[in-house]
């Protein structure tokens, strides 16, 4: 069986992100987050620009997880992930589809086109061609061959429908109901099946999220499969935060100095005890929820710090904390003293100031 990779490793530079090599390590199931323009994309490119005999990448862009509509069949190599997996499911079978329908329609043809020619001797200098294409891919066949219709069932019986007139989540799980399909039939294979997916969040329910990171994670527990996807979903973050022998997270950002990607300390990024929620929509979505500053404020608490009296705006940060739990903006009966407004902007700066000291 093909040996697992602990390490992705890039060797070369790609002149736009990676400064020399680049190494992380990984496991079966990895999910790799950070910002938009943080370098996941060339990291993820530059991989797969490498050719290592050793395992088959199958790759998710963000931008095209989708299917095709039976109309727009052609002998392009270019096509939907749907059809790239179906057809190297049939290849599996050594159909050889090219071959045997190309070689029986030329030699048809040439029959054809010798009868013309032999008839059409008084134009002169002319002879007709009629000829398939000689390289005609696997693919190519298969989507002209097998158009894809959906069967809506909400039409009484059921009415067959272009795959453009459902929804791009439903698109979506139909193609991944495949990918789970093609990770099964190649539990055999020879090679590691290293999936790559880009963003699987994108136009699902929660409630799928959930599903689908289940089928991921079962995937990358079999022998000869491994998982990476990217991410900015706080859902598939926080379903695997608790990090086991099997699956990991791994953070990168841009370094604002030299513009080079590089690995982020997940002890710089996750810093309670626990998984959070609240931390996670922080960290990946820069939301300053006011759950997330008590769980800060609790936190700092219990491990002794002396902050309470800090202050942010001219507010201490007791003040602040306390003026989350009543109407912003209200004046103290007994002091008469003005309360913060826990606007989004004082929430963050205390938020920021609470994981500074939490990091020290």
């Amino acid at each position: 069986m093909p040996i697992k990779l602990d390490k992705l490793t890039i060797k070369e530079n790609d002149g736009k992100t990676i400064e020399g090599g680049f190494e992380l390590d990984i496991k079966p199931y990895t999910v790799l987050i950070g910002e938009n323009n943080s370098g996941k994309t060339n990291l993820i490119n530059a991989f797969r620009s490498q050719k290592i005999k050793d395992y088959e990448i199958i790759y998710f862009s963000a931008t095209n997880i989708e299917l095709e509509k039976s109309d727009q069949a052609s002998t392009s190599k270019k096509t939907s992930p749907f059809y790239q997996l179906l057809a190297e499911i049939l290849k599996k079978e050594k159909l050889n589809l090219g071959k045997n329908i190309v070689e029986p329609i030329n030699s048809k043809l040439t029959e054809i086109t010798n009868k013309i020619n032999k008839d059409i001797l008084f134009i002169k200098n002319k002879e007709t061609i009629l000829k398939v294409i000689e390289t005609l891919s696997e693919e190519a066949v298969i989507k002209n061959l097998i158009p894809l219709k959906i069967l809506d069932k909400y039409w009484g019986k059921g009415k067959e429908v272009e795959s453009s007139d459902i929804g791009q989540g439903t698109q979506r799980m139909i193609i991944f109901a495949l990918l789970k399909y093609y990770s099964e039939q190649n539990e055999k294979n020879e090679k590691l099946n290293f999936f790559i997916i880009e963003e699987p969040e994108v136009y699902l329910h929660p409630k799928h999220k959930r599903e689908f990171n289940k089928i991921l994670l079962d995937i990358s527990r079999k022998e000869n499969n491994q998982v990476l996807i990217t991410t900015h979903d706080p859902y598939f973050v926080e379903m695997n935060t608790d990090e086991k022998d099997d699956k990991t997270i791994i953070a990168i950002q841009r370094n604002e100095k030299t513009g080079y990607t590089e690995k982020v300390d997940m002890k710089q990024i996750f810093l309670l005890n626990y998984t959070s929620h609240a931390e996670i929509n922080y960290v990946i979505f820069d939301v300053p929820s006011t759950d997330y500053l008590l769980q800060l404020f609790h936190q700092a608490e219990d491990n002794g710090l002396d902050f309470k009296n800090y202050r942010i705006d001219g507010f201490t940060v007791s003040d602040i904390r306390t003026s989350l739990a009543h109407k912003p903006g209200l004046v103290d009966r007994n002091s008469k003293k003005s309360k913060p407004v826990a606007t989004e902007y004082l929430k963050k700066k205390t938020i920021n100031y609470l994981r500074s000291i939490l990091i020290k």
